[in-house]
């Protein structure tokens, strides 16, 4: 059973579809995970190997929403990804729907509250939802381009 909240929000009738940049998509395949998907270049972006990094919400008009998230361990860093190891959605016209963080327990590893357990989208609403091991994040965007880069210096 899943036990992540139920959401409190109701969208009346079908959503427009976000449209995508940066991210490939197989013939009469949907958009439904981003929890591993392929650049346009051919680089798979797999977030159970990745570890999140932070997300950075600008409430401009239009307000957009930024996640990133790192390959950490080369053993697990696809070759393409080695110069660009972090990989970047920008999501335009974002609107946050609901948002909880809980807070860990003394001693959880480090790396455990980086852990991705989840990053969905559900074509039928356009609703994006990312679950991590503290934070579970529901929103919206009208655009979602990803994009690798290089490490900050």
């Amino acid at each position: 059973m899943d036990d992540r909240p139920v959401p409190w929000y109701v969208l009346p009738g079908p959503a427009p579809a976000t449209r995508f940049t940066g991210v490939t998509r197989e013939e009469g395949q949907s958009y439904g995970g981003l929890y591993e998907v392929r650049t346009t270049d051919g680089v798979w972006v797999r977030l159970h190997d990745m570890s999140f990094m932070d997300m950075t919400f600008e409430p401009a008009s239009p307000p957009s929403l930024r996640l990133r998230f790192v390959y950490d361990d080369p053993q697990y860093t696809p070759e393409g990804a080695v110069a660009t190891p972090m990989a970047v959605f920008t999501f335009g016209n974002a609107v946050v729907l609901g948002q909880e963080d809980e807070r860990p327990e003394p001693g959880t590893p480090a790396d455990w509250l980086r852990q991705v357990e989840e990053f969905s989208y559900d074509e039928t609403t356009a609703c994006f939802g990312l679950y991590t091991f503290t934070t579970s994040l529901v929103f919206t965007a009208s655009t979602c381009t990803l994009t690798l880069e290089p490490l900050p210096t």
